[in-house]
């Protein structure tokens, strides 16, 4: 894959504080995150838009939507709590829909219940070997030829 090609670039006092971390953002209305360029004196854009825009605008921009998304949600709380309460007592809702409904509800006034995760490892080569070697009683005794011929090693002689 070819490498793309750098070029040097030049960056407003703007871009420069917002790199450098010095910009607040407070103060920038959404369109002018939309377009990563601020409004002059007189509330209109001028020169070119930007050719890039810094990571911090788009996350002001993420930050500022998800923020709206919340204060919707948390506005609407109640009547979605009522649907489905609505759809758990109507009886033209198919009964999966119902179970859906109140698995919903209880996930979320109860907490959603803890899923048991279980991990096997298989043992590794060296845990193998080191088995092979351990001798907890007499009866776990194995001669010595068989414990090399079976980690791959031969008897030595």
């Amino acid at each position: 894959m070819k490498t793309p090609e750098r070029r040097r670039m030049r960056l407003g006092p703007t871009n420069s504080r917002i790199l450098n971390g010095t910009e607040d953002f407070s103060q920038w209305d959404e369109e002018e995150l939309y377009r990563g360029q601020r409004r002059d004196k007189n509330g209109r854009f001028q020169g070119h838009a930007p050719k890039v825009v810094p990571l911090a605008v788009h996350r002001e921009i993420t930050r500022r939507q998800m923020q709206k998304v919340q204060e919707h949600l948390r506005d609407n709380i109640l009547k979605a709590a009522e649907v489905l309460t609505e759809m758990i007592h109507n009886p033209n809702v198919d009964d999966s829909t119902k179970v859906k409904a109140i698995t919903m509800v209880f996930d979320r006034v109860l907490g959603k219940a803890p899923e048991k995760v279980e991990v096997a490892l298989a043992p590794t080569q060296l845990e193998e070997d080191v088995e092979l070697c351990v001798v907890y009683d007499d009866d776990d005794l194995v001669p010595e030829a068989e414990v090399l011929g079976r980690l791959g090693r031969g008897a030595t002689g």
